[in-house]
């Protein structure tokens, strides 16, 4: 392959950021050089530098970790698993429902009394009810308000 001139920094940044992608997606190195030699004609490099920028991907997801708000992200994950419920639920998919919430237990350990405090902290800046019965009378009267509503569809 002919050498051509070093990718410019946006250039070795994009580069980068879709190595990086691959890697989140399941792809090991092998199959990233693969795809780069198919899919990424126009980049003119060795399968060489296709490992290089592998290893660089990597380092990149590493250093980006430990700027991770493990607060943040366990409340974006709470919601994303309530989200899930209420909108299987709403399609009566109780399969996926089910699925998010035995999700949501593992994740806030709710079947672990020594993760009970930092599950009701956790919980709270998510806005969930932690009071006794609070987050099943919460799914109740979502079951209620569906229920009356698909009452109110049949009717019509």
């Amino acid at each position: 392959m002919p050498k051509e001139n070093p990718a410019s920094p946006e250039e070795l940044a994009n580069r980068l950021d879709l190595i990086k992608s691959l890697i989140v997606k399941g792809m090991n190195p092998r199959e990233i050089v693969r795809y780069a030699r198919e899919k990424c004609e126009d980049w003119k490099v060795e399968d060489r530098m296709v490992r290089y920028y592998v290893a660089r991907a990597k380092e990149e997801l590493t250093d980006e970790a430990p700027g991770i708000d493990r607060r943040e992200r366990f409340a974006i994950a709470v919601r994303r698993f309530d989200l899930l419920f209420n909108s299987s639920f709403k399609v009566h998919d109780f399969k996926t429902a089910l699925s998010a919430e035995v999700q949501n237990v593992k994740l806030m350990h709710l079947d672990d009394a020594k993760y009970e405090q930092d599950w009701r902290e956790a919980a709270e800046a998510a806005g969930i009810d932690t009071s006794a019965g609070g987050a099943f009378n919460q799914l109740m009267t979502l079951v209620h308000a569906e229920t009356q509503e698909a009452a109110l569809e049949s009717d019509d």
